[in-house]
């Protein structure tokens, strides 16, 4: 349950960030997005146990405790190792719509934060659903950077999974291994039922 929780949280942060990223680069809107793009797919080509050194490094003062020694630490490191996925899924998904509806309401008036809120998240549902699940995946499969960085108390599945194969019995091994499947094929499974029957109530 600890799991699933720092994996909906991680998924949650990384939709939003990445959606945030992907609109700005869509739409060209400042240099500095550019720069943060290149910054993202560097990070998430870099191996994970250099991400958590490095995060070690910067985090582990005693200024810094109040993140370093919760699991915020590892919600930042999600967000370090794969933000790239969400901001590229994000622009995928935003390069399909149509800008004359935005482009319509910037005629009319309409703010930045307004536009983002009212014209392009809500069209763009589906394809925040499908980032929304990806992240939750990667979130929940990470070993790298949880083993490296998570606080007493609070290792994830994939760690104790990966603590167990030295010396714990095969049973339990299997049964947490099974255990990580379900936890990745249901999400996946209610998803596809749902835009199935999204798909069936569009066409009658």
């Amino acid at each position: 349950m600890r799991s699933l929780a720092y994996a909906g949280i991680g998924a949650t942060l990384l939709t939003s960030v990445g959606f945030l990223l992907g609109y700005m680069i869509r739409n060209k809107a400042l240099r500095v997005w550019k720069g943060l793009d290149s910054l993202c797919v560097f990070l998430f080509a870099m191996p994970s146990t250099v991400i958590g050194i490095g995060m070690v490094t910067v985090w582990n003062h005693p200024v810094t405790a109040f993140i370093y020694a919760t699991p915020a630490i590892l919600l930042l490191g999600y967000l370090a190792q794969y933000s790239a996925i969400a901001a590229r899924a994000s622009v995928s998904t935003l390069t399909q719509l149509p800008s004359s509806m935005e482009e319509a309401a910037q005629v009319a008036g309409a703010g930045w934060m307004l536009r983002f809120c009212r014209i392009v998240v809500p069209l763009s549902w589906k394809g925040i659903v499908g980032i929304w699940l990806v992240s939750f995946i990667f979130c929940l499969r990470d070993t790298g950077i949880s083993m490296m960085v998570y606080p007493p108390g609070h290792d994830t599945l994939p760690v104790r999974i990966f603590t167990l194969m030295a010396n714990g019995s095969t049973a339990l091994v299997s049964s947490l291994c099974l255990l990580m499947c379900l936890a990745t094929i249901i999400p996946l499974s209610l998803a596809g039922l749902f835009l199935h029957f999204q798909w069936r109530g569009g066409r009658t």
